[in-house]
């Protein structure tokens, strides 16, 4: 190893450049996945956020639970669909998606916006996870997927 100088200067070589600053933010340590119990409740006023997940853009609103904590909540949550495959990762012809009464309610509507205010001041309470053998998207890789439960608490 060399000393601060000639390494600055080997990772400038290979096209390393000086910043101004950090950009970017702090990870959060909490599981944002929704668990077995969450309950929340759909804001009466909810701000629409958007983010990068690869080459696609989501949106998703935050959402306090019961406990206190916060999670972002994807309206695509409502949506999500998976083919089950088995372990060799042959189809077995299974396609299990989102079920529970909220489910139900957001699938009733012709777009996001339009479901999202039928559910505002609803609280809803993931009843049910599944765990489904799936393939990654694009690839022939297995992997696990939940597929959630979630309903209207009346």
């Amino acid at each position: 190893m060399a000393g601060l100088t000639v390494e600055i200067q080997r990772n400038q070589a290979r096209g390393d450049k000086k910043v101004k600053g950090f950009t970017g933010a702090v990870r959060s340590l909490e599981n944002f996945v929704l668990e077995i119990g969450d309950e929340f409740t759909i804001p009466e006023k909810f701000d629409v956020y958007e983010q990068n997940l690869g080459n696609a853009k989501v949106q998703y609103i935050m959402v306090e639970l019961t406990n206190g904590n916060a999670k972002p909540f994807y309206p695509s949550t409502f949506t999500k669909s998976r083919s089950v495959f088995n372990e060799d990762g042959t189809p077995t012809g299974v396609r299990k998606h989102t079920m529970g009464t909220a489910a139900d309610e957001f699938r009733k509507h012709r777009n996001v916006q339009e479901a999202m205010e039928s559910l505002r001041g609803k609280t809803l309470k993931v009843s049910d996870i599944e765990i489904v053998r799936t393939l990654r998207f694009g690839t022939r890789e297995l992997v696990y997927a939940q597929i959630p439960t979630i309903d209207i608490v009346e």
